[in-house]
Formats: structure tokens, C-alpha cells, sequence
């Protein structure tokens, strides 16, 4: 049985809270096996884990179908940092990758400054930012990830390759919790 443990979260077991900022739902299977799938794990070590998926089940099936709606992400986007906003702070979140994905640092970097943050990896998401081919874009975003690991209170990442990048990046603490496939 996997434990809280484990991941170095039993620091922060006098939160209780537990926030669950994953990319997707739980329809996503990247979030569904590296979140959602975890949620009576948190239970049992006394977290009440809260997901806060910024896009939908519907945006997953949307983008699937090739089907894009701007509109939506945009909403998302909004929902979330509303949401961030009227958050107490020093509220303990765990963050999929990052708070809002294709966004400089610079409109994350206060609420890393007001909450306990801890991020996952499971895949190697700065080098998607590193070969973006717009310079204009990319000098805002290429060195984002770094500064999520620099910054978070504590990197969980899928395997010792993505260790040593967050080692790289500055992180104070990390583990490596590789990716279970789903149970059936």
C-alpha cells in the first residue's frame, strides 16, 4: 500500500486540507493515476483531500474531438484564480505540473509565497516549454518550470531522471514516486 508517507506530505499533517490542483479531471488519465486515484490513500492518513481540476471532463472530451474552446479556457483560468484568491492562506495545495499552464511564473509566484505548494511530475513538462519556437513566448516561459521546482516545498517526480532536473532547478526537497498503472 502506498503511503502519505511516502511522499514527504506528513509534515504538513496539521493542514488537514489537502488541495488537489490537477490539470484535468479525472476523466484525464494523467490526472486520474497520479491524483485522483490516490484520494483514499489521503484519507486514510487524515488529509480531506479537495480537487480542483482547472479543466473539465467535458474540455478532455472537447480537445479529443479536436473540438477547441477558448472561451473555456479562459474560464477555467478564471475559476481557478478566483478560487486561489479568497484561499486562506498558507493553505496546503498539491499542484499538477504547475497553476496555470502556458503562463509566466510571475502570475504564479504570489501564491507560492502565500501557500504551502507542493508540485508533481511525471513527465518531463520543462522541455515543452524549452523548444517552444517563438522567441517572444518562449523568454517568458523557459524557465518557468525551474521556478515551480525552485519554489514549491516539496517536488514529487515520476523517476531519477526528473529528480536530478529538479535537483538542477534548485528544489529543497524531492521524491520520486514513479506512476502506478490504474488498478482493475
Amino acid at each position: 500500500m502506498l503511503s502519505i508517507i511516502s511522499f514527504g506530505i506528513h509534515a504538513f499533517m496539521a493542514l488537514k486540507k489537502i488541495f488537489l490542483m490537477t490539470r484535468y479531471d479525472a476523466l484525464a488519465a494523467s490526472s486520474r493515476i497520479r491524483f485522483f486515484n490516490l484520494k483514499k490513500y489521503f484519507e486514510q492518513s487524515g488529509f480531506k483531500p479537495i480537487f480542483k481540476p482547472l479543466f473539465s471532463n467535458q474540455y478532455v472530451k472537447n480537445t479529443a474531438e479536436k473540438k477547441y474552446q477558448y472561451g473555456q479556457i479562459l474560464k477555467s483560468f478564471f475559476k481557478r484564480l478566483v478560487f486561489l484568491l479568497k484561499l486562506k492562506p498558507n493553505a496546503l495545495l498539491f499542484v499538477e505540473k504547475e497553476i496555470f499552464p502556458w503562463c509566466p511564473y510571475i502570475l504564479e509566484k504570489p501564491f507560492y509565497l502565500r501557500h504551502k505548494i507542493i508540485t508533481d511530475f511525471d513527465d518531463a513538462w520543462h522541455l515543452k516549454y524549452l523548444e517552444i519556437k517563438n522567441p517572444f513566448i518562449k523568454i517568458f516561459l523557459k524557465s518557468k518550470i525551474f521556478q515551480v521546482m525552485k519554489n514549491c516545498r516539496l517536488v514529487i517526480v515520476g523517476n531519477p531522471w526528473l529528480k536530478n532536473v529538479a535537483k538542477k532547478a534548485g528544489a529543497q526537497k524531492i521524491r520520486i514516486i514513479p506512476t502506478n498503472f490504474e488498478e482493475i
